[in-house]
């Protein structure tokens, strides 16, 4: 949790050095899910959503205007990451991932309206299609059919493009 912290700290420097490093322990072999699904959601409820939701702060984004961006899009693509490496694997179609999806999705959402014109939000727009795409490609376990990509997709990317 200290390094999701830093990775909101006000030297931009500090900020991409501790989500770089935050990225690596929690992609890393160091990490293995547990059956009961209950340390992937620790991982994102105490790690990863604090994270997103602390960058969101206009008081944070304040700290360095001109670094913001980047430091949100690499929480995002952290966010991204570790969503197909936790959920979408072969053996985990046990477990239901819909309020999941569902959270994320909310995050990609209020990351791309936050600043709209932002060159985040074009990227961010990629990473949810991305993202639906490879859940969709994995329909044969069953995995699309639970986050119900096609109401829940729309509704959050939709509005983003309306102007």
């Amino acid at each position: 949790m200290s390094l999701s912290r830093q990775s909101a700290n006000a030297a931009r420097e500090v900020r991409h050095a501790a989500i770089s490093q935050l990225q690596r322990i929690l992609l890393g072999p160091h990490i293995i899910a547990n059956e009961d699904h209950t340390q992937v959601e620790e991982i994102f409820n105490r790690v990863i959503f604090p994270l997103l939701d602390e960058l969101l702060k206009p008081q944070v984004y304040q700290r360095d205007p001109q670094g913001m961006s980047e430091t949100r899009l690499r929480a995002s693509a952290l966010l991204c990451k570790a969503f197909m490496h936790f959920e979408v694997r072969e053996n985990s179609s046990k477990a239901d991932i819909r309020i999941l999806w569902i959270q994320i999705l909310d995050l990609l959402d209020r990351l791309m309206n936050i600043k709209k014109g932002d060159q985040l939000v074009r990227v961010l727009f990629f990473r949810i299609h991305y993202l639906s795409w490879y859940i969709a490609g994995r329909s044969d376990s069953g995995v699309a059919e639970e986050c119900d990509l096609g109401n829940e997709r729309g509704r959050h990317i939709g509005p983003a493009f309306r102007g």
